[in-house]
C-alpha cells in the first residue's frame, strides 16, 4: 500500500471516530447538558494519533474542537465565555501533545521494524554467504562443541553437519580439547573490535588423512563479561603447500644445477689449460729437435738422441689423443669389447713389463705376488691390459724415487682380485670420492708436480665395469700411499679347464718399433697412389713406401687423384678423408663410377685422423677396403698395403715377384 493511500485511510478513520463520538455525545446530551463538551472528543483524538501519527491526530483535534464548539458550547460571549475559551485552548493543546507523542512513538516503531527487517535481510545474506563460501566456516562454543558447520567444511573434512553439530569438534585431537576449551575462559570483552588471528595448522579428515589448513579465528562475545564461542574460517592450503614444496625443490635443483654447471665449467677450463700444456710440451721438443736436425749441425750421437726424443714425444701425443678418443667412446656409449677367455696372469705380467723401464729409471722396487692358478676371465685382452697399464702407470707416477710398489693377484671367491699398492703421494679425503671422474686431478695448479690429463683412472673404471667388475681406491691420506683394487668375475673352474688350451695369453715381449728388414722389399713392383692435402704426410708416405720397393705417386686433392688414376693406373689407393673442396668419400664415389680397366675397382685404404668406431664404419660403408688411423706405425701400414695387394692379385690370377716371395 502506498503512503498516500495510507494517509487517506488514517483521515477516514479519524473522521469515523469523530462521527461516532458525536453521535454518542448527542445521545448523552440530556444527561450531560453543556458540561465538559470537549472531554469525549479526547478519545477519538488519542485513537487517531496512536494509529495515524501527527497529522491524523491534529486533523482529529481540530475537527473535534470545531464540532464541540459549535454544537455543544454555549453561545459566544455568554456569561462563561472565558471558561469555554480556556477549555477550547486546553483541548487543542492536549490534542496536539497527544499527536506529537504518538508521532514520536510511531517513528521509533517504524525505525525498529526497519532495523529488524535489515537484520533479517543481513542474516539471510550471511546464511547464503556461509553456505556458498568456498572456505570452511565453523563456530565452536566454550565446550568445544560445534554450533555452525558449512558445506565447505563438510567438503574439506568429510563430516556432514548432522554428524558434528552439537558434538565436540572432530578435527582437533582429543588430547588438545582441554587446552582448546581453556582458551575461551577468562577473556573479558573490551568493547572494541574482536581480534582476528591467523595461523597454519595440520588437522585430520574423517578418513584419517592429514590436511594442511590456513586458519583465521576470532572470538564471539556471549554476554557482557566474556567470550563464549570462537569463529573459525579455514582454507585448504594443501595444493599451495605442494606447489611451494615443488618450487622449493625446483629452486634447490636449479641452484644445484647452477653450481654443478659452474663446477663443470671450471673443470673444463682447467682441463683445456692442462690439455694445451700437455700437447704443447711434447710438440715443443718435436719442433725444436726437428729444426736442429734440419740445420744439419748435429753430430751423430746428438742426432740419434734428437730422433729418440722426437719419437718419444710423438708417442706421448698419440697417447693423449687416444685417451681423449677413449673418453669420447665412454660418454657416447660406443665402446664395444671383443671378449674371449683370457689368462689374467699373463695380462698382469705384460702390463708390468711395459712400465719396467720407468720403474728402473726411478729405482722403484716392485714386489709381485701372482697366483698362477687364479683362473680365466672373459674379456677383451687389449682392454684388460689398458686397465692394468693405467693403474700401474698411475702408481709409478705418484711414487717417489726409490719408492715401493706391491702388485698382488689372488682369487677371492668367484672373482679375481688385483691390487696395486704404493707408498707415494696418497689421496686426500676430500679428493677420494672424485678420483675416478673424468678430467679431475687433485692438483690442477700451475705448480703441479705431475702431468697428464686425469683420464687414465676414469678409463680404467669404465673398462672394468664393462667387464662386469669393480675398481676401488683407498688411501690413509696425503703422503700415506694409495691402494687400488680391481675385481673381475672369473669363469667357473669347469669352464676354465675346458678352455685352458684356448685361452689368450699376452706376450710380455715389447713390440718392434723400427721397420723390420723383411718388409724392406715387400712392395716391390707395386704402383701406389697417395692422396693427402698435407705435404708433410705425402712426403712421409712416399719415402716409407718407396723404401719398401713401391713406385709411388702423390696428389694433394681429389681432382689430382682422379687424373693420376687415369694416367698412372695405380694398383692401390691410400687416401686421406678430410681434405678441402672434396673429401676422401667424394673421391672414392667418383672412382667407383669408373670402368674397371680405368681403375674403378682398385683397393683403397682410408688413412685418417678420424679414429672413432663410427668413422671406421662410415669409411667401410663408403667403399674403402680398410681403415687405418693416424699416426700409424710404418710396419702396420706396409703390412696392410701388402695384404690388400696380395688379395687383389690372387683374385686376378696375377703374380708379382715380391708378393709371391712374401
Amino acid at each position: 500500500m502506498s503512503k498516500a493511500r495510507l494517509n487517506l485511510t488514517d483521515y477516514g478513520i479519524a473522521l469515523a471516530a469523530i462521527v461516532i463520538t458525536l453521535v454518542a455525545r448527542w445521545l448523552l446530551q440530556p444527561a450531560l447538558q453543556h458540561n465538559v463538551p470537549y472531554l469525549m472528543f479526547v478519545l477519538p483524538v488519542s485513537l487517531c494519533a496512536w494509529y495515524g501519527g501527527l497529522r491524523p491526530g491534529l486533523f482529529a483535534t481540530l475537527l473535534s474542537a470545531a464540532v464541540a464548539h459549535f454544537l455543544f458550547v454555549r453561545p459566544y460571549l455568554a456569561v462563561n465565555a472565558g471558561v469555554d475559551a480556556v477549555q477550547f485552548v486546553l483541548f487543542l493543546f492536549v490534542g496536539g501533545l497527544i499527536s506529537w507523542l504518538s508521532e514520536k512513538r510511531l517513528r521509533e516503531a517504524r525505525a525498529a521494524k526497519r532495523s529488524e527487517e535489515r537484520l533479517q535481510e543481513t542474516a539471510q545474506h550471511l546464511e547464503a554467504l556461509v553456505q556458498a563460501s568456498p572456505l570452511a566456516i565453523m563456530v565452536v562454543d566454550h565446550n568445544a562443541q560445534v554450533q555452525l558447520w558449512n558445506p565447505a567444511a563438510e567438503h574439506i573434512f568429510g563430516w556432514a553437519p548432522a554428524e558434528v553439530i552439537g558434538q565436540q569438534i572432530p578435527i582437533i585431537p582429543r588430547g588438545q580439547l582441554v587446552e582448546f576449551q581453556s582458551s575461551f575462559r577468562g577473556r573479558p570483552a573490551t568493547g572494541g573490535a574482536a581480534h582476528i588471528s591467523e595461523t597454519e595448522v595440520t588437522c585430520t579428515r574423517k578418513t584419517g588423512t592429514p590436511v594442511d589448513l590456513s586458519v583465521w579465528k576470532a572470538p564471539l562475545q556471549d554476554g557482557p563479561g566474556e567470550y563464549g564461542a570462537m569463529l573459525y574460517i579455514l582454507a585448504d592450503i594443501g595444493a599451495r603447500k605442494r606447489i611451494e614444496h615443488e618450487h622449493s625443490e625446483l629452486l634447490t635443483r636449479a641452484q644445484s644445477a647452477r653450481l654443478e654447471a659452474e663446477r663443470i665449467s671450471r673443470i673444463k677450463d682447467e682441463f683445456l689449460a692442462t690439455l694445451s700444456h700437455e700437447l704443447r710440451t711434447p710438440l715443443n721438443a718435436i719442433l725444436g729437435w726437428a729444426r736442429l736436425l734440419h740445420s744439419g749441425q748435429l753430430d751423430g750421437k746428438t742426432a740419434e738422441r734428437a730422433i729418440e726424443s722426437v719419437e718419444r714425444n710423438a708417442k706421448n701425443q698419440a697417447k693423449l689423443v687416444e685417451d681423449l678418443l677413449d673418453v669420447s667412446r665412454i660418454i657416447t656409449g660406443q665402446w664395444r669389447l671383443e671378449t674371449r677367455p683370457v689368462d689374467l696372469c699373463s695380462v698382469v705380467e705384460s702390463s708390468l713389463e711395459a712400465i719396467r723401464p720407468t720403474l728402473e729409471a726411478k729405482e722403484i722396487t716392485l714386489e709381485k705376488d701372482l697366483d698362477l692358478r687364479v683362473g680365466l676371465v672373459l674379456g677383451d685382452p687389449s682392454r684388460l691390459q689398458q686397465i692394468l697399464w693405467n693403474l700401474f702407470s698411475n702408481a709409478v707416477k705418484f711414487t717417489p724415487k726409490k719408492g715401493h710398489i706391491q702388485v698382488r693377484l689372488v682369487r677371492e671367491g668367484a672373482n679375481a682380485e688385483i691390487s696395486v699398492k704404493d707408498n707415494g703421494k696418497g689421496i686426500t679425503e676430500e679428493f677420494l670420492p672424485y678420483v675416478f671422474e673424468h678430467f679431475r686431478q687433485a692438483d690442477g695448479s700451475l705448480t703441479r708436480k705431475y702431468g697428464g690429463l686425469g683420464l687414465g683412472l676414469a678409463i680404467a673404471r669404465h673398462l672394468t665395469e664393462l667387464h662386469g667388475g669393480t675398481v676401488e681406491a683407498g688411501s690413509a691420506g696425503e703422503n700415506q700411499g694409495s691402494l687400488f683394487t680391481v675385481k673381475l668375475p672369473l669363469l667357473s673352474e669347469r669352464v676354465s679347464e675346458q678352455l685352458a688350451g684356448k685361452a689368450t695369453r699376452i706376450s710380455s715381449a715389447p713390440a718392434p718399433e723400427a721397420l723390420p728388414l723383411e718388409l724392406s722389399s715387400v712392395l716391390e713392383g707395386l704402383r701406389l697412389l697417395v692422396v693427402d692435402d698435407e705435404a708433410g704426410s705425402r712426403d712421409l708416405l712416399r719415402t716409407l713406401l718407396s723404401h719398401c720397393g713401391a713406385e709411388v705417386k702423390t696428389g694433394s686433392s681429389a681432382t689430382e687423384a682422379l687424373e693420376e688414376v687415369t694416367r698412372f693406373k695405380p694398383d692401390l689407393l691410400i687416401s686421406d678423408i678430410e681434405m678441402p673442396d672434396e673429401d676422401g668419400y667424394s673421391l672414392l664415389r667418383k672412382l667407383r663410377f669408373l670402368e674397371e680397366d680405368l681403375g674403378g675397382r682398385i683397393p683403397a685404404v682410408a688413412l685418417t685422423a678420424h679414429a672413432r668406431t663410427e668413422d671406421r664404419m662410415q669409411a667401410l660403408a663408403a667403399g674403402f677396403d680398410t681403415h687405418v688411423c693416424k699416426p700409424v706405425e710404418p710396419a702396420e701400414l706396409v703390412t696392410v698395403v701388402a695384404s690388400l695387394a696380395r688379395r687383389r692379385f690372387k683374385g686376378k690370377g696375377e703374380s708379382r715377384r715380391s708378393l709371391a716371395a712374401s
